[in-house]
């Protein structure tokens, strides 16, 4: 996807874009290019938070960071350099942290509907985590899209973003940028 007017502009890659508290989260290195945070902010009057993706297995947002609800989320500080990977650990008020080794089952490329998320995989130790914190946990056999590179949430297109509703509208726009 190219971000700007007319198909000339940086590119962005959906899977790293996630509303979360008002604000877009945006991953930026691998796939998206940096330059499209600005243009993200300022074509859809948001604040765009920006994470540098440096870890090459981790190349979405989607990879390192899925949100839960309003409080919660897992969050894989190795696929950031060190400032993004502060910075989002201090933005989510209750992140699950994920080792590395968890996070490349791609457990984050989980969809959440209600309080069950449902992943392509979800370590022992991260099964627990998420039922302690109320949430039921279904597996699903997303074996032949994880040859691709993809998991459970690449399967989706979520279109039910609203500015007002999902994103604080920020005249202008707003790049916060940390990594």
């Amino acid at each position: 996807m190219t971000v700007g007017r007319d198909g000339v502009g940086p590119h962005l890659e959906a899977g790293d874009a996630f509303c979360w508290r008002g604000d877009l989260v945006v991953g930026f290195g691998p796939r998206t290019e940096e330059l499209a945070l600005k243009h993200l902010a300022t074509e859809l009057d948001v604040r765009v938070r920006g994470l540098r993706i440096v870890h090459p297995g981790m190349y979405h947002l989607d990879l390192a960071f899925c949100p839960l609800d309003a409080t919660h989320a897992m969050v894989a500080p190795s696929a950031f350099d060190d400032a993004s990977a502060r910075a989002l650990l201090d933005l989510v008020p209750h992140p699950l942290v994920l080792d590395e080794a968890e996070a490349m089952t791609f457990v984050a490329n989980s969809v959440v509907v209600g309080r069950t998320v449902i992943a392509p995989a979800c370590p022992p130790r991260v099964r627990r985590a998420l039922e302690a914190r109320g949430f039921a946990v279904v597996v699903v056999d997303v074996s032949e899209f994880l040859l691709g590179g993809g998991a459970v949430r690449c399967l989706t297109n979520p279109l039910d973003v609203v500015a007002r509703r999902d994103l604080v509208v920020v005249p202008g726009g707003e790049v916060v940028m940390w990594g």
